[in-house]
């Protein structure tokens, strides 16, 4: 499944502002913390590191969210300066990121 295609089913379904504080009412920070856990746990490990747009993505909607940390943010702008110099080479996951706690 394209990344494309995966972005026009969850603007589809209308869950993503809910869950990100796009609807322009304030998103509790639990929601925000169990959205993030679970995209961690559900979501990045089927993620291939040379999937830079995917990943792109996978980032983005985690730094819609209304998380104190700009990791995601960082994560964007890192992906996209490797994504435009070094096409196909792989994304290391860093091991000092830090998934969220499980619920």
């Amino acid at each position: 499944m394209s990344t494309d295609l995966i972005k026009e089913r969850i603007a589809g379904l209308g869950i993503l502002p809910e869950l990100t504080g796009g609807t322009g009412e304030s998103v509790s920070v639990e929601t925000s913390t169990r959205f993030v856990a679970r995209m961690y746990k559900n979501v990045y490990p089927l993620i291939s590191g040379t999937d830079h747009d995917r990943l792109i993505y996978f980032y983005s909607l985690l730094a819609d969210c209304d998380t104190s940390d700009n990791s995601a943010q960082n994560h964007v702008r890192l992906l996209k300066k490797l994504k435009s110099t070094a096409a196909g080479n792989g994304f290391c996951h860093s091991s000092s990121l830090q998934l969220p706690p499980p619920l």
